[in-house]
């Protein structure tokens, strides 16, 4: 039995309301990405769409996560309390390993 069968009249009709401001989109999968798209949606008893829809909103909240992230926040989180007073040992020493690194 498809999910949507299990569903209550109210339910449907609250689905319909819910996907009413949705955009329709096309997106290419491999036939495995497929395969394991339905397999996943009849596990849940849900739509293949529903399963998109779900990962998508992760992934953008994730990356919106990310992007609020300051990309120096971990600067000065050595745990070592004389960077400050070693400022330029250290990277003389860091600049030696770049350059070394690079030949």
């Amino acid at each position: 039995m498809h999910a949507w069968d299990q569903r209550k009249p109210t339910d449907q009709h609250t689905d319909v309301c819910q996907y009413h401001h949705m955009k329709r989109t096309t997106v290419l999968i491999s036939d495995e990405a497929d395969q394991r798209l339905r397999r996943l949606a009849r596990r849940e008893s849900v739509t293949t769409s529903e399963i998109v829809r779900r990962a998508l909103e992760s992934y953008l909240e994730m990356g919106q996560a990310a992007a609020k992230r300051l990309p120096f926040e971990s600067l000065g989180a050595s745990g070592q309390g004389d960077t400050a007073s070693r400022a330029e040992e250290i990277l003389s020493a860091e600049w030696a390993d770049a350059i070394a690194r690079d030949r």
